[in-house]
């Protein structure tokens, strides 16, 4: 059973309409959604959805009533003073360009804000090790992107004294239910892979990791109800004992290497929070290709 937790007030946009046969009325329009509103969210335990309602009333007709499905995309860190900040950050306009389209102010502080996060570069090393030594060092040059957007880093393994086999990265979503609205008390969250990057590194020096945000995403946000944050999820094979390096080949042309037949192994796995923020929208409706009309008989 679904429970309403957001409901605006309802418009009429005409009265006493009078369409004739082949005749086309068109109308506009406008609602302002809350900035505290949960953005739209399909998970196991929760779900957030919104519809947008349509009715229509034919004299001495029922009510016909269509509901349009509809995604909402929120930034969990704006607060109203955001807008007041920003426009005192922002110099003043240019008096001799003019503004070919409307703009909404508080739409545009929202998007810049999300940019000036996302576009921040501050990158952060990891030296990643095991019980018996070090594996590599890891790089990531910032923790917030946007979604649409590629999770870049790289792997220095020369750094390692262990040597590595294998590594997976995966984005996973993470989705936290509050106690109070838990079904059971030992309620685990629910954890999903949205992408993965992996590759075999053994031999390798360096690596780099490339791994997609896929726009269908829901951003990381936190309600009174749940809390959606997303991990890295690294995993590496390394070697339990240490294996024969091979020199650089001196003759002309190389020469071919064979890995070894048999190798003891360990895996090892290591969780790297990662926060993702919305959008355009307009970017946001590119991985939905498909195009619907829904029409309202009276």
């Amino acid at each position: 059973m679904g429970l309403a937790v957001l409901s605006t007030k309802t418009k009429v946009l005409a009265c006493s309409l009078e369409v004739g046969p082949g005749e086309v009325k068109k109308f506009l329009f406008t609602e302002n959604i809350p900035h505290n509103a949960p953005p739209s969210f399909r998970g196991q335990s929760v779900k957030y959805s919104y519809k947008l309602c349509i009715g229509s009333q034919k004299l001495g007709e029922s009510t016909s009533l269509l509901r349009l499905p509809i995604r909402i995309l929120s930034v969990d860190t704006y607060s109203p003073n955001m807008m007041r900040e920003i426009e005192e950050n922002l110099g003043p306009s240019n008096p001799f360009i003019e503004e070919t389209s409307p703009k909404d102010p508080v739409v545009d502080v929202i998007m810049q804000s999300v940019q000036e996060v996302t576009s921040r570069k501050n990158a952060s090393f990891y030296v990643i090790a095991n019980a018996r030594g070090k594996v590599c060092k890891f790089c990531l040059y910032k923790k917030n992107f946007r979604l649409g957007e590629d999770i870049v880093g790289s792997f220095d393994f020369s750094f390692g004294d262990v040597d590595c086999i294998q590594y997976s990265v995966s984005l996973q979503s993470v989705e936290s239910v509050e106690k109070q609205f838990r079904v059971k008390e030992d309620q685990p969250d629910k954890v999903q892979s949205q992408s993965k990057h992996h590759e075999v590194c053994l031999g390798f020096a360096q690596s780099h990791l490339v791994l997609p945000v896929p726009l269908h995403l829901t951003p990381s946000f936190s309600t009174n109800i749940c809390r959606v944050h997303y991990l890295l999820h690294f995993e590496f094979v390394t070697s339990v004992s240490p294996l024969d390096r091979q020199g650089v080949p001196e003759e002309v042309g190389g020469s071919e290497w064979q890995g070894p037949a048999k190798v003891d192994i360990e895996t090892m796995v290591w969780d790297l929070p990662v926060t993702i923020h919305p959008t355009f929208p307009t970017h946001a409706a590119l991985h939905s290709t498909i195009q619907t009309v829904q029409s309202s008989r009276i």
